[in-house]
């Protein structure tokens, strides 16, 4: 059986989880990761190179390398790169860690990213390009966008929609039947018990807006 081969984008903390979950996956051949820091080119992160900055994807896609992983975790910089990986014929690879739970009603995208301990229940719609960290709970009938990062030991309760490019941020909550729109960053520890509007950053608990971000 031949193996996909697989670049992955990024090259801290985030590409080095994902190139363990990787390496640990018999159907993949990682060839390396991309970063824009200059200063890391040639150095080695999972025991594999660091190859150059996201410049070279093209040619590496030319030698043969037909799927990405997008290990960053900001909203709007994973739809950027997502956005030239398209442009430049390159398919979004899932990465599912073992010890996560996924129903079997789990409707997912491609190019998600799923941490250990994330419990996905019943029927969540998983968007392109989504980025669910360490142990994350996600309820039933929610809707993600896509490009979204949802921030470790978060939880989004039943009927919650969530916009594209939106940020839930570390241990935060999301009550039940709520709307978080696009682009939307909900800070660390934050409790949402309302709608959250486009844009829009809150915090605290409960939630508040404390301000706007500008619209991209």
């Amino acid at each position: 059986m031949s193996r996909k081969r697989v670049v992955v984008l990024g090259g801290g903390a985030a590409a080095r989880m994902v190139g363990g979950m990787l390496k640990a996956d018999a159907s993949v051949d990682l060839v390396g990761f991309t970063d824009a820091n200059p200063a890391r080119h040639g150095q080695t992160l999972c025991e594999l190179p660091i190859l150059g900055s996201d410049d070279m994807l093209p040619e590496l896609r030319r030698r043969g390398i037909s799927h990405a992983v997008i290990a960053a975790g900001e909203p709007r910089l994973r739809k950027r790169l997502a956005a030239f990986l398209r442009e430049h014929d390159f398919e979004l690879a899932n990465v599912i860690h073992p010890h996560a739970f996924l129903a079997p009603e789990v409707q997912l995208g491609s190019g998600i990213i799923v941490l250990p301990g994330a419990v996905l229940m019943d029927n969540p719609l998983i968007g392109d390009n989504v980025f669910i960290g360490q142990a994350v709970s996600i309820g039933h009938d929610v809707v993600i966008g896509r490009d979204c990062l949802v921030g470790g030991r978060s939880a989004i309760g039943a009927d919650v929609f969530v916009g594209e490019a939106a940020l839930i941020g570390w241990a935060s909550i999301v009550g039940p039947r709520h709307r978080v729109g696009t682009g939307a960053v909900i800070a660390s520890g934050a409790n949402v018990m309302s709608d959250v509007p486009e844009n829009a950053v809150a915090a605290g608990n409960p939630a508040r807006v404390v301000r706007m971000r500008e619209a991209t």
